[in-house]
């Protein structure tokens, strides 16, 4: 056993070592609380903590303070801040200071709050900020020794609540527990805080803690988040009163709730129970007839009841309190019911109740009533019914909604459906008790006629025309004048061809169907035959000069029909494309340089298409219009005339002289004298007009002198000036005196239209001409000796 001396030296050789091994601790502001006393330390306000401590401080910049390091016998190497913390005092936008120079015994430190979420500033000098967990760490060495180390303890917050938006000198807010503010039952709610005291976690000093508590008991909370923030359970199947949901953050451990405030910082939130949905007397019903015109609800009295409509046409009236609710106006539409319920401080409830129409009169289906196989047809009802529409058609037959509701349909017939009547139906999908009906005839397939394209009309033999067999009954329809023989309403007609329709006529036939749904008409395109002309008449023919003539067949349809082709042998006669009237007249035209002679005319009748043309029908003429002649009479005396004598003209005739291409005024007679000491003409023409036809004729060559028969030794013109007529003026018997000549000797008397009106063989001598019958007038003597012409002009003077 040790002796006391021995007891003693051990006992002082420990105590120097305690003394000089202790570790430094430090005394924290009298606004900070020691929880955690650490290694040396003691637990209370402005209480000492050492290594492993935990100290809680308030989140104000008034509770900021000195912390005081106790060294204890060692030398103090330096400060080291992490987390929400800063040697201060200091504020923003100032970057936190964050390290304590070697030697320094105490540092007055506060909350740095940094603004870390910048998106959340509203405005940002009052930001949502990081006030969260700080931690100190103080390095130190003996100087009796090698020994050294560092101590180390947190600061947890606490916070108060100085409102938000933070103003003047404020610096505290807690946020408060998000969530509904009443419950239901039977469903799953989620609360929570904002996140303030677990924002430094990327300090790496760990985190503060939430704890949430709810009374009266609610059952067994769900589950919280991975930092506690938030809280989500869900409710039982009966509720009733109110619930506290409280929220307890920032604190430094779950067992120091029996510390005091400001360690302890809690945020509650009351919960009342939302309104349900009523229990109706008469409840909003699912399905209404389209014929009704209002519908009633009737719910128990009690809370307050506000109804409203999605369908604008509906009228609503609740009288009372809204229990009792009417519904008119109604139209065709469904329409949504949303009650809002209302009852003490919660929120107010809203219910919604689909009121679906059930199909009735008046709404019918509108749309075609008679379709044809293989086509596409719309159908819809006539009131616009928002519920989806359900339609039944014929087995084989599809459609598609042509409108979101499906209350209008594009129904597809299918090719080959058998004609007939045929039910669709609709109905409301949601209240399919209603069902309209409507019946579809499909037509019979458009017939197809055969038979003779081309007939003869008036007196022909009958024709037989057969349509396609499929349909009970047909209806034809004829050419006027065509008469039905039998099978007038069969799908075979026996016809006799007639009438005065012109070509090309449509026989047309309808295959009926159900319910006056009859196929579409068909038509078969029918001619009549050409006719072979037989005789024709024609109307006169200009020559010498382009004109028209008409031709008349005698076998022309009457009324006309089809066309004549007119064409001449030798060519040249007829110019330009023969015309034919409504009466089957021909009208051609002839050239004026078409010569005399015989033509054929070749005449055809054509009807086109199937019928072709007729047989080429020839007929001969003689072209040499209307008989007259031109003779010229040339005087070789000197200062004599040339004179042009028509003759063999029809009776009644007209006549027009022209020179060089130019009428001569008043030259319309049948004689022209011309005199004159200009050059010979260069074409002499007359015009003679007859029935309505010109011949014209012209002088070939035209008159000169030096055409007339040579007279060598003057012995002519001599001859011609010993002619004597006296006397001269006469009554029409006057002497003709003429020297002697060789030959023979002629005169001819025409009167001053140029009629001739005498003719008179002469001999040498006194011949005696005696003409009764003449007027009084100018009258000219044509004397031909040996075929040298002279003229001379007498005078008749009747008394």
């Amino acid at each position: 056993m040790p002796s006391a001396a021995t007891k003693f030296l051990l006992l002082l050789l420990v105590a120097l070592s305690n003394t000089l091994l202790a570790q430094p601790t430090v005394t924290v502001p009298a606004s900070c609380q020691v929880v955690v006393a650490g290694t040396g330390g003691t637990v209370g306000f402005g209480g000492t903590v050492g290594s492993g401590g935990i100290v809680v401080m308030p989140d104000l910049a008034s509770a900021a303070g000195t912390f005081t390091v106790n060294p204890m016998g060692n030398t103090i190497l330096g400060w080291s801040l992490a987390g929400d913390l800063s040697v201060g005092p200091i504020a923003q936008p100032a970057p936190a200071v964050q390290s304590v120079a070697s030697g320094t015994l105490s540092a007055f430190i506060t909350s740095y709050n940094k603004a870390v979420r910048i998106s959340e500033q509203t405005p940002p000098s009052a930001a949502f900020l990081a006030r969260s967990k700080g931690r100190i760490t103080i390095g130190y060495s003996n100087p009796s020794t090698t020994c050294g180390g560092g101590i180390s303890f947190d600061i947890f917050k606490s916070y108060v609540n100085s409102g938000w938006p933070l103003t003047g000198a404020q610096t505290g807010y807690i946020p408060p527990i998000i969530g509904p503010d009443c419950l239901e039952p039977n469903t799953a709610y989620t609360y929570s805080v904002d996140q303030i005291a677990t924002d430094n976690y990327g300090a790496g000093i760990g985190g503060d803690n939430y704890y949430w508590n709810i009374t009266p008991s609610i059952g067994t909370p769900g589950y919280t988040s991975a930092d506690n923030s938030s809280i989500t359970f869900t409710t039982p199947a009966v509720l009733s009163g109110t619930y506290t949901i409280q929220c307890c953050f920032g604190r430094a451990n779950p067992w120091d709730s029996d510390v005091t405030p400001p360690s302890t910082t809690c945020v509650t939130k009351v919960l009342g129970l939302q309104p349900g949905p009523p229990s109706f007397i008469t409840a909003p019903p699912t399905c209404v007839l389209t014929s009704a015109a209002s519908f009633n609800v009737v719910a128990p009295p009690g809370p307050t009841y506000s109804w409203t409509s999605s369908n604008p046409l509906w009228t609503l009236s609740a009288p009372g309190s809204g229990a009792n609710l009417t519904v008119s106006t109604l139209g065709a539409d469904p329409g949504v019911l949303t009650l809002t319920v209302t009852n003490g401080s919660c929120a107010p409830s809203v219910f919604t109740y689909t009121v679906n129409r059930q199909l009735a009169a008046p709404i019918v289906i509108n749309g075609s009533a008679c379709v044809t196989a293989g086509t596409i047809n719309n159908y819809q009802l006539s009131a616009g019914l928002g519920n989806t529409t359900c339609w039944t058609v014929p087995a084989g037959w599809t459609f598609t909604n042509a409108n979101g509701a499906g209350s209008s349909i594009n129904l597809t017939v299918p090719g080959g459906t058998a004609p007939g009547a045929y039910v669709i139906q609709a109905r409301s999908c949601a209240c399919p008790a209603g069902v309209l009906n409507f019946t579809v005839n499909v037509r019979p397939t458009t017939p197809v006629i055969t038979g003779p394209a081309c007939v003869v009309r008036n007196g022909g033999p009958t024709v037989v025309y057969t349509a396609t067999p499929g349909a009970a009954s047909y209806t034809w329809t004829i050419p006027i004048g065509w008469t039905c023989v039998s099978g007038c309403t069969t799908n075979t007609i026996t016809l006799q061809p007639g009438g005065i329709s012109d070509p090309p006529q449509n026989i047309s036939v309808v295959a009926n169907g159900t319910g006056g749904c009859n196929a579409n008409s068909a038509a078969f395109v029918v001619r009549y035959s050409p006719i072979a002309p037989n005789t024709i008449t024609t109307s006169c023919w200009n020559f010498g000069i382009a004109g028209t003539t008409t031709i008349t067949v005698a076998n022309r349809p009457s009324p006309f029909y089809g066309s004549y082709t007119v064409t001449s042998t030798p060519a040249g006669l007829i110019t330009g494309t023969p015309t034919v009237n409504g009466s089957g007249i021909i009208t051609i035209n002839t050239s004026a340089t078409a010569p005399a002679g015989a033509y054929t005319l070749h005449i055809t009748h054509t009807t086109g298409g199937p019928c072709g043309n007729s047989t080429t029908s020839n007929f001969p003429i003689t072209y040499n219009g209307n008989g007259t002649v031109l003779t010229t009479v040339y005087n070789p005396g000197a200062g004599g005339p040339d004179v042009y004598i028509t003759s063999s003209a029809p009776a009644g005739s007209t006549y027009q002289w022209y020179m060089n291409g130019a009428a001569i005024a008043g030259a319309n007679g049948p004689v022209l004298s011309l005199t004159g000491s200009g050059p010979a003409p260069t074409s002499v023409c007359v015009q003679v007009a007859s029935g309505g036809c010109i011949t014209r004729l012209c002088a070939n060559p035209p008159g000169t002198h030096n055409l007339t028969p040579a007279d060598p030794t003057g012995e002519i013109e001599r001859l011609f000036a010993e002619v004597a007529v006296f006397p001269n003026p006469n009554d029409g018997n006057f002497t003709l005196e003429i020297p002697e000549f060789e030959g023979e000797a002629s005169v001819m008397i025409i009167d001053a239209s140029g009629k001739e009106v005498g003719t008179h063989t002469l001999k040498t001598g006194m011949n005696q001409i005696s003409e009764r019958g003449l007027i009084s007038g100018e009258y000219f003597l044509i004397l031909n000796i040996g075929g040298h012409y002279n003229t001379y002009k007498v005078q008749v003077t009747q008394k």
